[in-house]
């Protein structure tokens, strides 16, 4: 028995490192900041372009609302500094271009190794431009213009910077830096480029080009079909598995009756539960994936690890003692893995006009609802990952988000089986009250 847990851990372990491997490299890291544009008012979205940006406002500019990107050519290019390389990289994306609107559009991403943050940052996402032309313009204009030398000086660091003429960049920032002092003008800007070529020079060090084509290689192997996620295979994983994954991970095993245990539990760790109906707020169970069909079995685990990836508010359902729904929190880190792993998905994207008027103003408004869900399916499996924001009927905007993978052919049964019962027990509920009431 010991030889044979030693190969499921190495079994289990492969699939983490396959795709750890894939998403080394400068590509991988722009796909992270890219997918995280995609739900870019997701805090946590914002987090990761924040922390894949190398010009860090105040505020974060998430004006560009990208529905879908594709076709990732990108070069790795030389700099005046040796040793330090750039990245440039050319994608076709689809903008958001007003309400219910897109456009197609080709974008250029420059991007260079951070000394701070130990990864590839980006410097500037943008329309196409020759870079080492756009420079060579600026430069011109600078030399030959002896008005606003302070602005032309700013765009000369930045098209310097895009061309991979590092120690140009510094030194024209310097006269930036120079001239606002002598008009006691704001150095904030310019003190962000500072730091920013600060931490490209800084790090002395790029991935090599053959370490970049072993991740393009890498990233072409053949892509699996969606089953699951970890060892919950949809359609394959039975109910008694769970008394395994308690075991291997020091799980605490309890039960869920109501509403209100479920909000408590939600905050647990190392726990997993089975969820059943409420008695006392019976139209709160679905919340909650309690279900009143005998077939039935959920259980709740509010956080766990699968590959080195957060899971967080995992619902489980088995009909008839196997795995057949998984529901998980929304989450760019694993649409980014199921991308890797399972492929680009199917995108549908949707938006409405709504009217709603606000408690506060009691303003009338015009607001725009949008549904924004990718698509992997594999056969009878399905896997939808969505973003909903809506509002109610005061302007209060409201979002719901999650990830979803089931088998298609049991959902009608399983919600025809749990009305079935459900309906018995209110028939007998009634039946009940009416004995109650013979004697008024």
């Amino acid at each position: 028995m010991k030889p044979k847990k030693i190969f499921m851990k190495k079994l289990l372990f492969i699939p983490a490192l396959f795709i750890s491997q894939i998403l080394l490299g400068q590509k991988g890291e722009l796909i992270k900041y890219l997918d995280a544009y995609k739900t870019a008012d997701l805090y946590q979205s914002k987090e990761i372009i924040y922390k894949y940006s190398f010009i860090h406002d105040k505020k974060y500019e998430y004006d560009l609302n990208i529905l879908y990107y594709s076709h990732i050519e990108g070069i790795t290019f030389k700099t005046d500094i040796p040793n330090i390389n750039g990245y440039k990289a050319i994608m076709n994306c689809k903008l958001k271009n007003g309400p219910g609107d897109y456009i197609d559009k080709k974008l250029l991403v420059v991007m260079y190794y951070d000394s701070v943050a130990k990864h590839y940052s980006v410097f500037n996402m943008r329309e196409i431009a020759d870079t080492k032309k756009e420079y060579q313009v600026i430069k011109k204009i600078t030399d030959t213009s002896h008005t606003d030398k302070e602005a032309n000086y700013s765009w000369l660091t930045w098209w310097a910077i895009m061309a991979g003429k590092l120690k140009e960049a510094s030194n024209y920032n310097n006269l930036s830096i120079s001239l606002s002092k002598q008009r006691g003008n704001s150095l904030s800007h310019f003190k962000s480029i500072e730091t920013c070529l600060k931490r490209i020079m800084a790090s002395n060090w790029t991935k090599s080009d053959e370490d970049e084509a072993f991740v393009e290689k890498e990233s072409k192997l053949k892509l699996e079909n969606i089953e699951g996620i970890g060892k919950f295979k949809i359609g394959k994983t039975p109910v008694t598995y769970l008394e395994t994954f308690i075991k291997e991970n020091n799980f605490e095993r309890q039960s869920i009756n109501s509403w209100d245990e479920y909000q408590n539990f939600k905050y647990q760790t190392y726990k997993i539960a089975e969820v059943f109906t409420d008695k006392d707020e019976p139209y709160m169970s679905a919340t909650y994936c309690a279900s009143y069909c005998k077939k039935v079995r959920a259980f709740y685990i509010p956080k766990m690890t699968i590959a080195e990836i957060n899971i967080n508010n995992a619902f489980l359902t088995f009909y008839n003692d196997t795995l057949v729904r998984i529901s998980i929190s929304y989450s760019p880190e694993i649409l980014n893995a199921f991308e890797v792993k399972y492929g680009k998905p199917r995108i549908s994207a949707d938006s409405k006009n709504v009217t709603c008027t606000s408690k506060i103003t009691a303003e009338t408004k015009i607001l725009q609802e949008t549904d924004f869900s990718s698509y992997w399916e594999n056969r009878n499996i399905q896997c939808v990952a969505s973003i909903n924001n809506s509002y109610n009927d005061d302007c209060e905007k409201t979002q719901d988000s999650y990830i979803l993978i089931y088998l298609r052919t049991v959902r009608s049964k399983i919600q025809e089986c749990n009305d079935k019962e459900e309906n018995k027990i209110n028939e007998i509920k009634k039946a009940n009250k009416k004995t109650k009431l013979n004697d008024l």
